[in-house]
């Protein structure tokens, strides 16, 4: 079992109510956000727990850059390691556009 799979059980054993759709979790020390999408195929992101919900970013990585630096790639095989240097600089340059806009101090 992964341990996406074991978190999520967890949760749902400790949750008083049915949970439906699992995407996140805080610790006192770190964040898991998740997205899953119905291929089985998980993206998950740990980032420090003070940080807001990371599911319209992980849909725009895996809809904008995986889909088409990966999926659409024909030198990929399904289920091995990602080595696709457009996806990896791609990402990287997401998380650059993310961590501006969290990070921005308001105009005063």
């Amino acid at each position: 079992m992964g341990i996406a799979k074991a978190l999520k059980s967890f949760v749902q054993k400790l949750s008083p109510t049915e949970i439906i759709n699992f995407n996140s979790y805080n610790s006192v020390y770190y964040k898991y956000s998740i997205y899953e999408v119905l291929s089985g195929l998980k993206l998950i992101l740990l980032s420090q727990n003070e940080e807001k919900d990371h599911q319209t970013l992980l849909q725009h990585i895996y809809q904008g850059i995986f889909l088409e630096s990966v999926s659409r790639n024909i030198l990929y095989t399904k289920g091995t390691y990602i080595d696709i240097p457009s996806f990896k600089d791609n990402v990287i340059k997401e998380f650059a556009i993310f961590s501006r806009l969290v990070h921005r101090s308001p105009n005063i």
